[in-house]
C-alpha cells in the first residue's frame, strides 16, 4: 500500500470504533499489517495487537511481518498447546516464550503483538507478579550465592546436574549455569570469590562457551508463584472453592509440599487474589486488529470447554475450577476489545457500502502450478513471466530457504526461465525493471501487488508446487525426526526433465544433492 493509503486507513481507526475491511489476498495481509504497524510505531511508541482466528495464522504472521518489517519488534503470545483441564503442563519452551512476551509488554518493548483469539481468552498472572519476580545481575557484581539459589528456587527454577532447558540451574563450585526463561541460550557465571568475574553463553549440547555478555536477566520460572506465601494463598483458595477434606486431595498436599504437578496451570487463579487478561498488558492507546472471524472461534472454544468441564466436574477426587474462573467469555472479550481502535480483516464483508481502502491493492495469482506430466512443466509460470514482462511488472519467485533458492534457480534455468538474485524485502520493494527475480522468504502465499506507484508479482513455492500446501506450517512445528521420517521427507524427485512432488514435511535447512542416474539427474533431499 502507498503511504497515502496507510494514512487513510489510520484516519479511519478511532478509539472505541471498529473499521472493517476485506481480508487481503495471500500473504499480503502481513504486508499490510507490517506497513500499518510501522506507520503507527513511527509516530510514537504504539502497540499493534493482532488477534487471529487461527493459531496457524499467528505463527505465519509473525514470520511474515518480521520479513516485511524487520525493524519492528514482533512477538507472539503462543498457546499452551494443551486442552482445558488437561493433566499436562505446557512445554517449557512455550512457557519461556510466553513469559518473555509478557515481560516485554510491561517494558513497552513490543511493536506488534500476535495472539490467537483462543489464547487471548485465558486468564493470566497479573503484571506485578512478573515485575516483582524479575531480577538481574551483571559482570563484576558481588553475588550472594546462597541468596541467588533461594531466589531461583522461589522463582520456580529447577536445580539439575546439567542445564539443558529454560527454567533450570546448576551450581558447580565457582561456576553457575543458568537457563533463564525467555532466553535463547543459557549462561555460565564464573565466580572469583563472591564476584562475578565473567558471564558467557554456552551450548547445551557441547557445553562449550560461545560469547561473553555483560548482564543476565532472570524472569520467573513459571507463570505462577511457587514460594511459601503463594502456596499458602493456594491452600486457602482451595478450601474456599472446594468442599470436603482438602488433605485428601493429592494436588492440594503436593502444592503444600512444594510439588507442582502437570496440569497445575488450570488452577492458576488459586495462586492469586486477582488474575489478569492479556488486555491488562496492553496500553490503552494500542490498535487492535481482528484477523478473521474471532467470534466463531470463541464460541467453538467455549462449547468445547463447557463440555469438558461438565464431564470432569463430577470427579470429586480431582475437583476442577469453573470455565468462568479460567477464561473470559465472548462478552468480556469484546467488552475489552471495543475500548480500543479496531481494524477488522474479515473474509467477507456484508456491508457493501463500506469504503475499501485495500480494494485494488492486491490480487490473487493465476494457476502457475508445475505440471509434471507435461513436456514443459513450467509452461504456466513461463507464460505469466512473459506477460508480466510485457506489462512491465517485476516477477519475484520466493523459495523457502537459501538452499531451496539455489535448487529452484537451477531447475528454472534448465527450463528456459533465467532469474536474477535479489536479497531482502527492502531491495525487492524498490524493483522496477520487469525481469524475473529469485529470493527466499518465509511467505506461504504469493500475490500480485499494485498500489498505483509500485507493481510486483510475488510467487511462492506454494503456487508452484500446490500439492505441498500446508507443508510450511508443519515444518515449523516439527521438533524430532527418525529414519522413517527422513525417508518420507523425499520432497522432490526429478527424473530427466520431470519433477515429482510428495506431500511430506521437510526441515527448512536441509540440503539437496544431485546424483547422476545415467538417463538424467535425480535430486534427492537429505
Amino acid at each position: 500500500m502507498t503511504s497515502a493509503a496507510i494514512t487513510s486507513l489510520i484516519h479511519h481507526l478511532k478509539s472505541g470504533q471498529r473499521y472493517t475491511q476485506n481480508l487481503p489476498i495471500g500473504s499480503s495481509d502481513a504486508l499490510l499489517l507490517g506497513q500499518l504497524a510501522q506507520a503507527l510505531a513511527g509516530k510514537k511508541h504504539h502497540l499493534t495487537v493482532i488477534l487471529c482466528e487461527h493459531a496457524q495464522d499467528a505463527q505465519r504472521l509473525q514470520a511474515e511481518i518480521s520479513y516485511f518489517a524487520p525493524q519492528l519488534s514482533t512477538m507472539q503470545l503462543p498457546d499452551w498447546e494443551t486442552l482445558p483441564y488437561d493433566r499436562f503442563s505446557p512445554h517449557h519452551d512455550l512457557v519461556s516464550e510466553r513469559l518473555q512476551t509478557l515481560y516485554s509488554l510491561t517494558q513497552k518493548q513490543v511493536d506488534v503483538l500476535i495472539v490467537p483469539v483462543s489464547t487471548a481468552l485465558y486468564r493470566l498472572s497479573p503484571p506485578d507478579f512478573l515485575l516483582a519476580r524479575t531480577f538481574s545481575f551483571k559482570q563484576n557484581e558481588v553475588l550472594d550465592v546462597q541468596q541467588l539459589r533461594e531466589q531461583l528456587v522461589n522463582a520456580g527454577y529447577q536445580s539439575v546436574n546439567q542445564v539443558i532447558a529454560p527454567g533450570e540451574f546448576a551450581f558447580r563450585g565457582g561456576l553457575i549455569d543458568l537457563f533463564p526463561m525467555g532466553s535463547v541460550l543459557p549462561f555460565r557465571l564464573d565466580l572469583f570469590g563472591d564476584t562475578v568475574e565473567s558471564i558467557k553463553t554456552f551450548d547445551v549440547d557441547s557445553q562449550r562457551t560461545i560469547y561473553p555478555v555483560p548482564k543476565v536477566q532472570l524472569l520467573p520460572g513459571r507463570e505462577y508463584p511457587t514460594d511459601e506465601t503463594a502456596r499458602g494463598v493456594f491452600r486457602n483458595a482451595w478450601r474456599e472453592r472446594f468442599e470436603g477434606d482438602a488433605s485428601k486431595h493429592a494436588l492440594y498436599k503436593d502444592v503444600a509440599n512444594g510439588i507442582f504437578n502437570a496440569g497445575i496451570e488450570y488452577y492458576l487463579p488459586l495462586f492469586f487474589d486477582r488474575t489478569a487478561t492479556i488486555f491488562d498488558y496492553i496500553s490503552s492507546d494500542a490498535t487492535i486488529v481482528l484477523h478473521g472471524l474471532a467470534q466463531t472461534t470463541i464460541r467453538s472454544f467455549w462449547t468445547d470447554t463447557q463440555q469438558r468441564h461438565a464431564f470432569l466436574k463430577g470427579d470429586n477426587t480431582s475437583p476442577v475450577l469453573s470455565p468462568e474462573e479460567l477464561f473470559i467469555n465472548d462478552e468480556e472479550f469484546f467488552a475489552h476489545v471495543n475500548s480500543f481502535a479496531q481494524l477488522a480483516l474479515r473474509p467477507k464483508i456484508n456491508d457493501e457500502a463500506t469504503e475499501q481502502v485495500l480494494a485494488q491493492s492486491t490480487a490473487a495469482l493465476p494457476d502457475v502450478r508445475v505440471n509434471t506430466r507435461h513436456d514443459a512443466p513450467y509452461a504456466a509460470l513461463s507464460l505469466l513471466c512473459q506477460r508480466n514482462e510485457r506489462d512491465k511488472v517485476p516477477t519475484i519467485i520466493l523459495a523457502e530457504s537459501l538452499g531451496r533458492q539455489t535448487t529452484l534457480s537451477e531447475a528454472l534455468s534448465r527450463h528456459g526461465i533465467h532469474v536474477k538474485t535479489v536479497e531482502a524485502w527492502a531491495e525487492i520493494s524498490t524493483l522496477t525493471a520487469p525481469h524475473v527475480y529469485i529470493s527466499h522468504a518465509p511467505l506461504e502465499r504469493g500475490f500480485s501487488f499494485d498500489d498505483g506507484t509500485q507493481r510486483l508479482c510475488l510467487i511462492t513455492e506454494t503456487e508452484l508446487y500446490a500439492a505441498n500446501q500446508g507443508t510450511r506450517a508443519r515444518r515449523r512445528s516439527e521438533k524430532t525426526s527418525n529414519v522413517d521420517m527422513m525417508i518420507a521427507s523425499l520432497s522432490e524427485l526429478r527424473i530427466g526433465d520431470q519433477v515429482v512432488h510428495h506431500d511430506h514435511g521437510i526441515g527448512r535447512d536441509q540440503v539437496f544433492m544431485n546424483m547422476d542416474m545415467g538417463d538424467g539427474d535425480t535430486e534427492f533431499l537429505h
